[in-house]
């Protein structure tokens, strides 16, 4: 692939990235102005990865572009960005403490041991949830 293809195909995964952030918006902009403000912005961070109103508000005003308090379709693109790109961090650190054996992946026992201590899963919960992040189903989740 060349620069110009690549430039091609960075302009197009940046659109669908905004078209997905309008989708998301719709159902996050509680009081229907057509942004996302930062109580709405709280809520989303928080819900989807337990991200503080602090952290919540560094993250608004790196992305609010125009400086307006408010994120637009594009910079709330940015801004679900950060929150993948935190979600991963968390999973990351997270891994090391499940994964008890080191081997870098996550086997049922292992997972047991977090669902059941910190979530109030039971084995038959977390055996479906298991089965679904499963993708290539050799009871590991890597």
């Amino acid at each position: 692939m060349d620069a110009t293809m690549f430039s091609k195909l960075r302009r197009r995964i940046r659109a669908m990235s905004i078209r997905l952030a309008r989708l998301i918006m719709k159902n996050a902009d509680t009081n229907e102005d057509g942004h996302i403000d930062k109580r709405e912005a709280q809520k989303i961070a928080f819900e989807q990865e337990g991200i503080s109103a602090d952290d919540v508000n560094e993250m608004v005003m790196s992305v609010d572009d125009n400086n307006d308090g408010e994120l637009n379709a594009p910079e709330f693109a940015d801004f679900e960005r950060i929150i993948r790109s935190r979600a991963i961090d968390t999973s990351k650190k997270a891994l090391k403490v499940v994964d008890r054996d080191g081997g870098g992946t996550v086997t049922m026992d292992e997972a047991k041991f977090i669902a059941f201590d910190h979530y109030g899963f039971d084995e038959k919960i977390l055996g479906i949830f298991f089965a679904q992040a499963d993708e290539n189903e050799d009871g590991q989740l890597d």
